[in-house]
């Protein structure tokens, strides 16, 4: 039986502008079981990625966190010491970053950046820099980037969008001893590579026996990198199911319609995608948050509550007043 290493409890987010307060996360809650690979899909703006850097308490100065609870084994990161932050970033978690580009320092070579970060992970382990050099090298050993050493000496925009993301990639792993967290790893990379990347990430995760919690809106990439999965729609977890279920037979409104919207190789029409705008943050709709949207959200109850998460089946859980949790 796993055993939870992340669990995320009622968690709110909200950003702050000069103008207006945008309310995202409304109230989520995951967990990540010891060596479990977990999806979390939806729509850009979802709030995927807010979820990732809540867990890492690398939000943005404008994001709060107003209301809940990050363990990660029996340490709540929203109210430990410093130390014990710093600790488990340096030697727990590690975190591919949507954009590599962005992700590296463009000024600095890669053998500088990746330094530092091997540096902060082996802190007081007394290693010298020829030290901390080959772990960097064995790190891009790793990710099967050919001729580590020119890599190391050179700057990311002497690099092609793989190459940064393997490099990215090596240097999550730097801090990732036991869970890894993947932000659209595949975001602007060719096409023609996406696959070789998500193998890569897959096989590093087996090797390491690494916990994985993977953010993206590309479902097929999901389907056969997890063993679980979160539907998010509008800051809230809609529905939550084994990825082999969800995919055969979905039960949020949302999630049909995500699915049916994905383009389908052997398809001659495209998808129609989903009707209507995503939630505007600055004024949330009451209740369901999707219910403008939904073909069923004509109903009074879902305009007044927020429908409850409920188990329908063994290890599925929905949001939606379909399935009960009325009152």
């Amino acid at each position: 039986m796993y055993e939870n290493l992340l669990t995320v409890k009622d968690l709110f987010v909200k950003y702050k502008s000069y103008w207006y307060v945008y309310h995202v996360l409304d109230g989520v809650s995951i967990n990540v079981k010891l060596g479990e690979k977990v999806g979390l899909i939806g729509e850009s703006g979802a709030g995927k990625t807010t979820l990732l850097k809540s867990i890492l308490r690398v939000l943005p100065p404008q994001g709060k966190i107003t209301n809940g609870e990050i363990l990660y084994r029996d340490v709540n990161l929203l109210n430990c010491s410093k130390q014990q932050l710093l600790e488990i970033r340096r030697r727990k978690i590690g975190m591919i970053f949507q954009d590599p580009l962005a992700a590296l320092n463009p000024v600095f070579k890669i053998k500088e950046q990746m330094l530092d970060i091997i540096k902060y992970a082996h802190e007081n382990s007394g290693m010298n820099k020829r030290d901390l050099e080959n772990i960097a090298l064995d790190l891009l050993r790793d990710t099967l980037i050919p001729d580590p050493e020119r890599v190391l000496n050179s700057y990311p925009f002497e690099l092609s969008g793989g190459m940064r993301q393997r490099v990215v990639i090596a240097m999550a792993l730097a801090s990732a001893r036991e869970l890894l967290l993947a932000d659209e790893p595949t975001t602007n990379i060719d096409v023609t590579i996406q696959a070789q990347i998500l193998k890569l990430i897959m096989d590093l995760v087996k090797k390491k026996g690494l916990s994985m919690l993977l953010v993206s809106h590309a479902l097929g990439m999901v389907r056969n990198m997890t063993d679980r999965i979160y539907v998010i729609y509008g800051g809230n977890i809609v529905e939550e199911a084994p990825t082999s279920k969800l995919f055969k037979d979905p039960l949020h409104p949302y999630t049909r319609l995500l699915i049916d919207s994905a383009p389908k190789i052997l398809s001659s029409t495209l998808g129609e995608g989903i009707k209507g705008n995503p939630v505007d943050y600055r004024h949330p709709p009451s209740g369901c948050r999707f219910h403008p949207r939904c073909p069923f959200g004509d109903q009074e109850i879902c305009r007044r509550a927020k429908p409850p998460l409920i188990e329908v089946d063994r290890d599925r859980y929905v949001s939606c007043y379909l399935y009960g949790g009325g009152t």
